[in-house]
């Protein structure tokens, strides 16, 4: 499988067509939809990071835009600042609807971005044409759309890790070129500051890179990455000690851990309690006063119940994460409540939607498969190294991603980030299963 350059015209003109496509779908969702409490949780939070900041000079989560006292914010370091330092050009004023507005467009701007990143990620993976379909899937998303209309991280931090993993396929393919190792590294400090999620990937990426180099770029490879990751991340760390006396604060780490320990996202199996079953638990705050003492309850409730708890998280939990829709979320696949959505009433959105909805597992089943055929197959002797290289880095991706929310909160929300992968894995398998099929028989015919 060579490179194929873009200059193959009817390709590249699919790929611009359906760029497009995806772009007239996130634009007009950006303008038709109506978020009730734009604002609301952790949105509200984020924004209130970015006024804080451009106002008062002081990362913190106190929700001064809404208040008209005059009193210095508290900083604080419970959120990433990746996304709200995206937001600050928009953090000028007191937020209205154009404030949104503008935030919704911007991220309709990455979201329609990450279609041809999706497309160059396939194209170290598969032929051309076929590295099409990911990106088609991408484009049509409704997950991947309609998180654009949010003032959430979905979107900026999606673009990020695709810009990331796009890089490091780059990187591999020119290891002589250490500034690629530089970018690669910056790139996915910079998503790890939108999404902490991210801040353990490195070494997961160093143990699929390394070994596949040259051994004499090994060495000088894996420290460039190390210090453009560095670069961008640490930084944020060594605020956090100057100004509060810690590296980071184990807040989220605490509640993501409580909040995705309930089997089936309910306190004691109350129908009332699900999607929010931390709030029904009336020790909720007393268990998770520190991680210590969160741990210890966790392993009395599993003793006390294995059998239940070992369900929820060697299948529950990964089957939860990649959910069309989660019980945290508003309905279906908005997370908040809104108004109103090209997805309630124009045919082409419901058609995508509907589609995207009931193949939902097809692809999912597949991407799986896909990993397998890639850890364990023979056919995947089809590829050469670059994309055996890009195949084994999504399948460690998604992998990671599994693992990290089988101990955190696995709510289907943050598979979005994941979706772009899933497509390209789901490709990679219907790849193999069609030159399986159709070309191999040939191919033995001829001979």
């Amino acid at each position: 499988m060579s490179a194929t350059p873009l200059r193959n015209k009817p390709i590249l003109l699919a790929l611009v067509l359906i760029t497009l496509f995806g772009a007239f779908l996130r634009v007009n969702a950006a303008l038709h939809t109506v978020v009730e409490y734009p604002l609301r949780a952790d949105a509200g939070g984020y924004f209130s990071y970015a006024y804080n900041l451009r106002h008062f000079g002081v990362y913190s989560r106190d929700r001064l835009f809404a208040s008209e006292e005059k009193v210095k914010p508290r900083p604080d370091a419970m959120g990433s600042p990746g996304y709200p330092i995206a937001l600050l050009p928009f953090a000028g004023e007191k937020p209205n609807l154009k404030t949104i507005l503008d935030i919704t467009l911007m991220q309709a701007l990455l979201g329609t971005l990450m279609i041809p990143l999706t497309f160059l990620l396939g194209r170290a993976l598969l032929p051309a044409a076929w590295a099409l379909l990911p990106a088609l899937l991408v484009a049509i998303s409704p997950q991947l759309i309609i998180a654009g209309t949010f003032v959430l991280s979905e979107t900026l931090f999606s673009f990020l890790l695709l810009a990331a993993l796009v890089a490091l396929v780059l990187q591999y393919r020119k290891p002589e070129r250490w500034a690629h190792a530089i970018a690669s590294g910056a790139l996915l400090g910079m998503a790890a500051l939108t999404r902490p999620t991210l801040q353990y990937f490195l070494p997961c990426v160093l143990l699929v890179l390394i070994p596949m180099l040259p051994k004499e770029l090994r060495w000088r490879q894996g420290i460039s990455l190390c210090v453009g990751f560095a670069m961008i991340f640490v930084p944020w760390l060594l605020r956090n000690q100057w100004t509060l006396g810690m590296a980071s604060d184990p807040t989220l780490a605490i509640s993501t851990i409580l909040h995705g320990h309930y089997p089936d996202f309910m306190y004691r199996n109350m129908p009332e309690s699900l999607g929010y079953p931390y709030r029904f638990d009336p020790r909720a705050q007393e268990i998770s006063a520190n991680m210590a003492t969160l741990l210890r309850e966790l392993f009395a409730r599993f003793t006390e119940d294995p059998a239940t708890y070992l369900r929820w998280y060697v299948f529950g939990k990964p089957i939860a994460f990649f959910s069309w829709s989660d019980a945290a979320a508003a309905g279906d696949i908005f997370t908040y409540p809104t108004m109103t959505s090209p997805y309630y009433d124009k045919s082409i959105f419901i058609f995508t939607k509907e589609f995207m909805r009931v193949s939902h597992w097809i692809w999912v089943a597949a991407a799986l498969l896909g990993i397998f055929a890639l850890l364990f197959s023979r056919d995947a002797h089809i590829l050469n190294r670059r994309g055996r290289f890009a195949g084994l880095l999504l399948s460690v991706v998604v992998l990671y991603f599994v693992a990290v929310h089988v101990v955190g909160f696995p709510i289907a929300r943050y598979n979005i980030p994941v979706l772009p992968i899933i497509y390209l894995l789901s490709a990679y398998l219907f790849f193999l299963l069609v030159d399986y099929f159709f070309f191999v028989p040939r191919r033995m015919a001829a001979h």
